[in-house]
């Protein structure tokens, strides 16, 4: 199941920025941000401070960084994040949280993906030609873990609150393969004529993305991991897996995508849950000389700590604030540079680290998240018009969609599209 070339250069535009953000792997291993060696924790208790001396030890670190970010809160109330209160069983957070630890003491995942045979894994992710009679047959011989994943997507609430920061730093995804394997689920569905049991694995993936961006701290990469879902999801919808679906299925895809929604303004929200996590799991801790230590953090940034975790601070809030108010349309363009006029007295090269730690990458994840809102409503247009119906129009310019040679449905002529370098997507063809 290759990607749509539209879907999959939406994806790039979304994910090649992230890489750049805060990338995590198992416990014990190091993480990286570009420019930026981060140390587990594990590696960095004990060894000697570059203040001299011990470093402080893991819990010690901890407690100063909690009690440094609600000084921060105090004066920065606007960055604060409202708790909600839901029932274990209802939280779908909590409870995929609880599934994948499971499983990678259990042996079912391995490291941040379920743990699959080579030739299963090569045929979901497209590496392989779709073997209908291979990949049946390790589903039915699954249908235990799919059922329990299809139901963990279901649940109908989630939230983060009362759950451990540093537990959440380290789960900004569910797994890995996950939409490769409902989506072959959804796939060999279709292909038994069982459209409900293909519908019901789309709603659960859906879900598991709205479970982790719609908790009280959000963060990008969370953002990134379910807006990579929905590219999948909607490159599926498009592709040649529905070349057999009715009509009533191609309706279903239909509202799956209009009970999505989305708001421009959700970004501000993801602004704020991304600071609270990663100030307290690894600024605070590497500015306090200690756990999680990002290592090769320019030597200015020690040298100021306060000044460096309040300008942070005033940058996100900033930032939050902007994206609060902003349009699609805004989305499309970058944000302010809120760093140029905070009082660092940086090198140009440590400004630009700085820069970077706030917003530097954060603008095109910002602008891949607005162009996947198009998308969705594009996406749209082409099963409206393979269905024979009346297609909605593009919901920045308010024109609509183009046709053009081959079938493909294209973005209307417009300057805010200038340097969109979205190709176009195919409208799909059905046998019956």
């Amino acid at each position: 199941m290759k990607i749509n070339r539209s879907h999959g250069i939406l994806l790039a535009l979304i994910m090649i920025p992230a890489v750049g953000i805060w990338a995590y792997r198992e416990k014990n291993s190091a993480s990286t941000k570009t420019g930026m060696q981060v140390e587990s924790a594990e590696s960095a208790e004990g060894k000697v401070s570059d203040r001299g001396g011990p470093r402080p030890s893991k819990k010690e670190i901890r407690d100063k960084a909690k009690a440094w970010q609600q000084r921060l809160l105090e004066d920065h109330p606007e960055m604060a994040l409202s708790a909600r209160q839901v029932a274990a069983e209802d939280n779908g957070y909590l409870q995929w949280l609880a599934f994948i630890e499971e499983c990678r003491a259990n042996g079912k995942m391995v490291g941040n993906s379920f743990a699959l045979p080579e030739d299963i894994k090569g045929i979901i992710e497209g590496d392989k030609p779709w073997d209908a009679a291979r990949v049946g047959k390790w589903l039915d011989a699954n249908q235990e873990l799919l059922d329990k994943i299809i139901a963990l997507g279901l649940l109908p609430d989630h939230s983060t609150t009362g759950i451990d920061s540093a537990r959440l730093a380290e789960n900004q995804q569910f797994a890995g393969n996950l939409a490769p394997l409902l989506l072959a689920y959804a796939r060999h569905a279709l292909d038994q004529g069982n459209g409900a049991d293909a519908i019901e694995a789309l709603q659960s993936l859906i879900g598991s993305a709205r479970h982790l961006e719609d908790v009280e701290t959000p963060t990008y990469l969370a953002m990134v991991s379910a807006a990579g879902t929905r590219a999948r999801i909607l490159d599926f919808m498009v592709g040649d897996a529905i070349a057999d679906a009715d009509a009533a299925t191609l309706q279903q895809f239909r509202k799956l995508i209009s009970d999505d929604p989305q708001v421009p303004g959700s970004f501000g929200l993801f602004a704020r849950g991304d600071w609270q996590i990663m100030s307290e799991n690894y600024l605070l801790p590497t500015l306090l000389g200690g756990d999680r230590l990002i290592s090769d953090v320019p030597p200015s940034f020690l040298k100021q700590p306060e000044l460096i975790a309040e300008s942070y601070t005033r940058a996100s809030s900033e930032l939050a604030q902007h994206w609060d108010k902003a349009s699609l349309r805004d989305m499309l363009a970058p944000p302010p540079d809120v760093t140029v006029a905070l009082p660092l007295g940086l090198s140009a090269e440590d400004q630009e680290h700085f820069r970077m730690l706030t917003h530097g990458l954060i603008e095109g994840v910002a602008k891949g998240w607005a162009l996947q809102q198009i998308e969705k409503v594009m996406t749209d247009a082409a099963l409206a018009i393979a269905l024979g119906e009346e297609p909605p129009v593009e919901p920045v310019s308010g024109k609509p969609f183009v046709i053009g040679e081959g079938g493909i449905l294209k973005l209307p002529d417009d300057p805010v599209f200038s340097d969109a370098k979205l190709e176009g997507l195919r409208i799909p063809k059905r046998k019956n």
